[in-house]
């Protein structure tokens, strides 16, 4: 019977690649931002985003703080227009490169991780896990599953968030509506435009980091007969910020029984609180739940 797999990161951490919290806090540590004092690392966390959620600590980052900080007010005694406007065009260079920043540090991570792979690669054998079939929705970003698995010929490993080394957009954000948003009103005739264009600015950069869900692509890539009355999670923490995914696989699939892996057993009651059906789980260390299949 076919099996639809959820990788997560542990399974790249179970290799021992380099693509924790901790991780991406260094690569970003070695990203300088325009504009700022210190690396990304440092501008982030002096705004709030203290990494401890990972992607979704991007939704406690504090737009107000930003402002206060780096607002320019313009100067209406001048006869330039520069020297109104150069505070928006100071505030976009900020953001886009504190922007630039993030998905550079990003995308460090993944080379980093594909290079220790290639190294993996040349000293193993293929891991025989997947079976004709099988269906295999991967979180990650890195050539995990690829280089280190033999993958039977008639699957398609759906890169759920994009894969680093195709080049291609990578999904990185926040849940939106988990917390508060914080909200910027749009310009009227009782506020400044200069520095009303500038918040918006701000504003935009915090609600461009809200996650874009491939829910439709997911139908679609599920939409095909498998009989899949199982589902094996693996590595992956069924966090707050994938639970729409998890959810909408439930939904099309209907499988009988879902079978999880966990890295600390304290948390199994807080992901059975989380999901609607958490009656089909089924705990199991993740070398365990990996043996059973490998």
């Amino acid at each position: 019977m076919a099996k639809l797999y959820i990788i997560g990161n542990g399974l790249d951490l179970h290799f021992g690649l380099k693509t924790g919290t901790k991780d991406f806090e260094n690569c970003l540590h070695n990203q300088r931002v325009y504009g700022f004092h210190g690396d990304a690392l440092d501008v982030l966390n002096s705004y709030g985003v203290d990494w401890s959620d990972y992607e979704q600590s991007l939704c406690n980052l504090d737009i107000d703080e930003i402002m206060v900080e780096n607002e320019i007010y313009p100067d209406y005694l001048s006869d330039h227009e520069y020297d109104r406007d150069s505070g928006i065009s100071n505030m976009n260079n900020l953001t886009i490169n504190l922007r630039v920043a993030i998905n550079n540090a990003l995308q460090k991570m993944i080379e980093d991780a594909d290079e220790a792979l290639e190294v993996l690669k040349e000293t193993g054998t293929p891991i025989r896990l997947f079976q004709s079939g099988d269906v295999i929705i991967s979180f990650n970003y890195t050539l995990t599953l690829e280089l280190l698995f033999e993958i039977p010929t008639n699957i398609r490993i759906y890169h759920i968030h994009g894969l680093g080394s195709s080049g291609g957009p990578l999904i990185f954000g926040y849940q939106k509506g988990l917390y508060t948003e914080q909200w910027i009103g749009a310009y009227n005739e009782d506020q400044d435009f200069y520095i009303t264009k500038q918040r918006e600015t701000v504003y935009d950069f915090y609600q461009s980091w809200a996650k874009q869900y491939q829910l439709q692509p997911l139908a679609k890539y599920l939409s095909v007969p498998n009989n899949l009355n199982e589902v094996v999670v693996l590595g992956h923490s069924m966090g707050l910020v994938d639970a729409i995914y998890i959810e909408y696989i439930e939904q099309i699939i209907h499988p009988q029984t879902w079978n999880i892996s966990y890295h600390d057993y304290s948390r199994i009651s807080e992901i059975k609180k989380r999901y609607s059906f958490s009656y089909k789980f089924k705990f199991y260390e993740f070398d365990k739940l990996l043996n059973n299949y490998h």
